[in-house]
């Protein structure tokens, strides 16, 4: 029961800030400029009965634009004539989404906060929470000295570790990792983003984005997931870690076989990971603390693979709680809502 209440609340989380994304979008376009924005979503399902329980859920929630017929698809995408030829291609549908390269859009959002005058600090080693008697924050550590300000927000991302030791989200937070490779985008260059469904495989969910790298078009294919703890960096088993990458270089040589063939000897350079928060309710985490100074300090993250794609809500989040507003996140993504499920489950 709590798994399908989760569930729901997240698909409405994303829904109200994809609102906030296409308000964005409208007022400032010019931050969605040169970072390889495409619009609308192809999924692709390798298993029939996945791709109809997928097609009533995105008409459920208004997300679902087109189903593609089989012959159809093929004469859209004939890319995919081999995947269908190896029972690979079960169904195929359009859904509401965009992708963009994350890391050219991140400088310009940095460039545009400068602009502002926010400062950034790099490489500041952050270790720790300070309270007082009553649990109200006086401050954090940064390179080993205290600093004090009104407010605080922390996104630690996956080894936050002992950091949080004070704090209801605590031991919450947890890596898990994610891989993806690189392919051209060669004739007959897709056009759209994909997400790619392929059941019972080491990395079931591939997300296929369209970049482009020294003026020619790429295929970037993101898949996982590998859990990694919570306890240190590096303590990734090189052995999963290449079946995880396996189960990519699969995908591609399945679904984009002659983009696949022309790389295949090369494309393990390609090959990046990089290790997310998660927690194991898929909820992510919001908790606010108040500090001395009459503000808060508010912990986020643990957002699983929806981090990208929440970010507006919680940005909105942020800032209503800031302003000593009610936010549904703060219920929503209390941390103590997974320890009350595991708790209800347990008795």
């Amino acid at each position: 029961a709590d798994a399908i209440q989760f569930g729901e609340e997240i698909y409405r989380v994303n829904i109200s800030s994809g609102k906030i994304w296409q308000q964005w979008m409208e007022e400032a376009p010019e931050l969605f400029d040169d970072v390889d924005l495409v619009q609308d979503i192809l999924r692709i399902y390798s298993d029939p009965a996945d791709f109809h329980a997928a097609q009533k859920l995105h008409g459920r929630l208004g997300s679902l634009t087109e189903v593609l017929s089989t012959e159809s698809a093929l004469e859209k995408y004939p890319l995919f004539k081999s995947a269908r030829s190896a029972d690979m291609l079960g169904g195929c549908m359009m859904v509401k989404g965009f992708t963009l390269k994350v890391q050219d859009f991140c400088k310009k959002i940095i460039r545009h906060l400068m602009d502002a005058g926010v400062e950034f600090r790099w490489n500041a080693n952050f270790s720790g929470i300070q309270k007082n008697w009553d649990g109200a924050v006086t401050g954090v550590i940064i390179d080993d000295k205290m600093e004090q300000y009104d407010h605080y927000v922390l996104s630690l991302g996956a080894y936050a570790g002992a950091t949080l030791e004070n704090t209801r989200t605590g031991n919450q937070l947890h890596g898990v990792l994610g891989v993806w490779l690189s392919l051209p985008n060669i004739y007959p260059e897709l056009k759209h983003s994909m997400k790619i469904h392929k059941t019972g495989r080491v990395g079931e969910d591939t997300n296929v984005t369209l970049i482009e790298q020294h003026g020619e078009p790429v295929l970037v294919l993101g898949s996982g997931y590998g859990y990694t703890g919570n306890a240190t960096k590096n303590n990734i088993s090189n052995s999963e870690l290449q079946g995880i990458f396996d189960s990519v270089k699969h995908t591609a040589q399945t679904y984009f076989p002659e983009a696949y063939a022309m790389v295949k000897d090369s494309i393990d350079g390609t090959g990046k990971y990089c290790v997310r928060s998660w927690t194991p309710t898929g909820l992510g985490v919001f908790e606010t603390i108040p500090t001395v100074r009459g503000g808060h300090l508010i912990v986020t993250g643990g957002n699983n693979t929806g981090g990208f794609t929440q970010a507006p809500y919680i940005a909105d989040a942020v800032l209503s709680t800031l302003r000593n507003k009610i936010h549904p996140l703060q219920s929503l993504f209390a941390p103590q809502r997974m320890r009350r499920s595991i708790e209800s489950s347990i008795s």
